[in-house]
């Protein structure tokens, strides 16, 4: 399952300090992907990646999330071995962050509510593609694209209890 990170020409300079805690804390290939629209078209580049894609599961993360700390590999494992074997929309890697959306299915994992907000989310997350393209709408800025979803996405989303990896935005709504 490869690694994509996503980023704009704006913010490629971001991507140094990205690789470095990426090193650092995961060590693993990852893949960048600029997209070359201006940010009010932001989600008109993403969708162009992704149907530039063959992958059915993807791990996606933005330039912007900046690991702190040693990643969870064996947690991050089996989540990538439970997103294929359940055909997952999208498995979160962040844990159960947000107990008021989600319920218990079985011992270790929990899914979100129908209803809840976050269904469609574009956080760090094992992606299905098809569920990416399905929900993101063309001619978005990143925070319309996530928000203009809320209590629209339907889907199996997943999380573990625990989180496999963490990490702080370097930025909100585009500033650092």
């Amino acid at each position: 399952m490869n690694t994509f990170v996503l980023t704009c020409t704006k913010h490629t300079g971001l991507i140094k300090e990205f690789s470095e805690r990426f090193e650092k804390y995961w060590g693993e290939p990852f893949f960048v992907f600029v997209s070359h629209t201006d940010i009010s078209h932001w989600s008109d580049g993403v969708l162009s990646f992704l149907r530039s894609i063959q992958d059915e599961h993807l791990i996606l993360l933005h330039e912007d999330f900046f690991l702190t700390k040693a990643v969870n590999k064996e947690l991050l494992n089996k989540l990538r071995e439970e997103a294929v074997k359940r055909n997952v929309d999208r498995m979160s890697l962040l844990g159960n962050h947000s107990p008021e959306r989600t319920y218990g299915i079985d011992t270790e994992f929990l899914s979100y509510k129908a209803d809840a907000p976050y269904v469609f989310s574009l956080e760090a997350s094992i992606q299905k593609r098809q569920f990416l393209l399905d929900n993101l709408k063309g001619n978005c800025n990143p925070w319309d694209a996530e928000n203009g979803r809320l209590g629209k996405a339907r889907g199996l989303v997943l999380c573990s209890k625990e989180p496999a990896i963490f990490y702080q935005d370097k930025m909100r709504q585009g500033q650092y």
